[in-house]
C-alpha cells in the first residue's frame, strides 16, 4: 500500500512558458538567433537573473527568476503560537519588516476575533504610510534616480546632485524616526503587539514629528516634481492593475480587492481570484489573475484610487502632464514621488488629530480560526493568511508578497518592450541596461517572494 508524505522540493522541470509578439527584425551582429542572461540585476532589493531569448526577431521565452534559496518562513510558523507570528514574519524583510508585521497583527487578530482601539489603529496607519514613504524614498533617490541621471549609482550621483542626495537623506531620516519614535526602533518594531502597543508615544515626540512633516513637504514636492520630469522610455502595455478599494486616504488596511478590469472582492476570497503558479526557472511562486499578469505597486494604487489623493499630490500629477490611469510601467517611479506627497499630507492629518492615553493592549482570547489580512505595502498588496487552532496554534500560514505577484507581469512587459528595443538597438549592453531599468521600475524586493513548493509525495 502506498503511504504519503509531505516533502520539500521543487516541481519537476516544464517546458518553458512562451511569450507572443510580433516577428522584429533582430540585431545585425545577432545573425537572428538572441539570448541574454543578466546573472545579476543590479539595484534591487535582494538577487534576480533574467533569461531572454529571441530567434530571428521573435521573442522566444522571457524568465525573471528569484534567485534566492530556500526561506520556509510560512513553514517555520506552522507548530507555533499565534504571539510568534508578528515577530518571526517582520524578519522576511530588512526594507519592509514594518508591512510584514502590521499584516501579521491584523491576521491574528482577525482569526482571534480581536478587536483594537482606534488608537491602535491610527498609530497603525502611521507606522504602515511611513514604512511605504521610507521605502519609496530609498529606491527613488538611491536606486532609480542615478540611472536617469546618467550614473551607476547614488555615490557617483552626489558630486553633481548634491542638493538632491541631501533631500533624500533628510527624507528617509524622517521617515525612519518616524517609525522608531512608535514601533521603538527603525526596522524589526518591537511595541506593537497583538492587541495594540506595549509602549505609548509620548504627546510632545508625536507634535515633534508634526512640525518635521510640515517642514518636509516641500522636500517633497520637490522631489515628486523631479521624477515627474524624468524622461521614461516610451512604453505602454495596458495590462490589470490590482490593489484594494481605498474608502480612506491613509487607510492602506481596510477595503476589497478590486482591478482594473472589474473585479471587486472581498479579502477573504483572494484564494478565488489570485492563483498561484510555480516555475521550474525560479524558487518564487507566480500570480496570474483570470489566467493574466497583472500589476499591483504605487502605479496600480493611484490608476485605481486617484480620487482619494490628497490636494496636493492631485496638484503635483496636473502640472507634470502625465495622466492616470497610466499604462506605461516606467511611469511607477513617478507613482512613487506622488504617493510621499499624498502620505506626508495623510501624517500630518492622522498626527494633528491624535490625542494619546496610556492604554493597555486588548486581550486576545484562545479560539479556533482563521486570520486574513491584505494591506497596501510599498511594492502592492501583501497577504498574511493563518490558521489557528483553539490552542493557539498556527496549522498553516500563507504569505504572498507583491514581488511575487509582479513577477509574470514583468515577463509580460519585457517581451513587449523587447521588440522596439531591437529595433532601435543593436548593443547588446544598451538592450540590457533598458532591461534593468524596466525591472527596477517594478521596485522589486526578491528575497520577500520566495517560495517553495509542498509536494504529496507517494512511495
Amino acid at each position: 500500500m502506498a503511504s504519503k508524505k509531505k516533502i520539500e522540493r521543487m516541481p519537476k522541470k516544464k517546458a518553458p512558458v512562451k511569450k507572443k509578439t510580433p516577428a522584429v527584425p533582430a540585431p545585425k551582429e545577432s545573425q537572428g538567433n538572441v539570448s541574454i542572461t543578466l546573472d545579476h540585476i543590479t539595484k534591487i532589493e535582494g538577487h534576480a537573473k533574467l533569461t531572454v531569448k529571441v530567434t530571428h526577431g521573435k521573442v522566444e521565452s522571457v524568465h525573471m527568476a528569484a534567485d534566492v534559496g530556500l526561506r520556509e518562513f510560512e513553514r517555520l510558523l506552522e507548530g507555533r503560537s499565534y504571539i510568534e507570528a508578528p515577530e518571526i514574519t517582520q524578519r522576511i524583510c530588512g526594507i519592509c519588516s514594518q508591512a510584514h508585521i502590521m499584516a501579521a497583527l491584523q491576521a491574528v487578530e482577525n482569526a482571534m476575533k480581536v478587536k483594537v482601539s482606534q488608537q491602535t489603529k491610527t498609530l497603525r496607519h502611521i507606522i504602515l504610510l511611513s514604512s511605504i514613504f521610507q521605502s519609496h524614498v530609498l529606491h527613488l533617490y538611491f536606486l532609480a534616480l542615478p540611472e536617469y541621471l546618467g550614473f551607476s549609482n547614488a555615490i557617483d550621483m552626489a558630486g553633481k546632485h548634491m542638493v538632491e542626495v541631501k533631500r533624500a537623506l533628510r527624507l528617509k531620516r524622517l521617515s525612519n524616526d518616524i517609525v522608531e519614535t512608535i514601533g521603538g526602533r527603525e526596522i524589526h518594531c518591537f511595541t506593537p503587539l497583538i492587541g495594540g502597543f506595549s509602549q505609548i508615544p509620548r504627546q510632545e515626540d508625536m507634535a515633534a514629528l508634526a512640525k518635521r512633516i510640515k517642514e518636509m513637504k516641500k522636500d517633497a514636492e520637490l522631489m515628486a516634481k523631479l521624477f515627474g520630469r524624468l524622461q521614461y522610455p516610451s512604453y505602454e502595455r495596458k495590462t490589470q492593475y490590482v490593489s484594494l478599494k481605498l474608502k480612506e486616504r491613509f487607510n492602506y488596511f481596510e477595503g476589497p480587492l478590486i482591478s482594473s478590469a472589474g473585479l471587486k472582492a472581498p479579502q477573504e476570497h483572494y484564494q478565488k481570484h489570485l492563483i498561484e503558479n510555480v516555475n521550474d526557472y525560479s524558487s518564487a511562486h507566480e500570480l496570474r489573475l483570470k489566467n493574466r499578469s497583472f500589476m499591483t505597486g504605487a502605479l496600480a494604487r493611484i490608476n485605481n484610487n486617484q480620487a482619494i489623493l490628497s490636494r496636493n499630490a492631485k496638484k503635483i500629477i496636473k502640472e507634470s502632464g502625465i495622466v492616470f490611469p497610466n499604462y506605461n510601467p516606467f511611469v511607477n517611479n513617478f507613482a512613487q514621488a506622488v504617493e510621499v506627497v499624498h502620505i506626508l499630507d495623510c501624517l500630518t492629518e492622522l498626527i494633528s488629530g491624535l490625542k494619546l492615553t496610556d492604554e493597555k493592549p486588548v486581550h486576545a482570547k484562545l479560539a479556533k480560526g482563521r486570520g486574513i489580512a491584505i494591506l497596501e505595502v510599498p511594492r502592492g498588496i501583501l497577504v498574511h493568511d493563518y490558521d489557528i487552532d483553539a490552542k493557539g496554534i498556527i496549522k498553516k500560514a500563507n504569505i504572498i508578497a507583491p514581488t511575487t505577484m509582479n513577477l509574470h507581469n514583468i515577463e509580460d512587459d519585457i517581451a513587449g518592450f523587447l521588440p522596439g528595443l531591437l529595433l532601435k538597438h543593436t548593443k547588446p549592453e544598451t538592450i540590457v541596461a533598458e532591461f534593468e531599468k524596466l525591472v527596477r521600475a517594478y521596485d522589486p524586493c526578491i528575497s520577500c517572494s520566495t517560495h517553495f513548493l509542498e509536494v504529496e509525495w507517494q512511495e
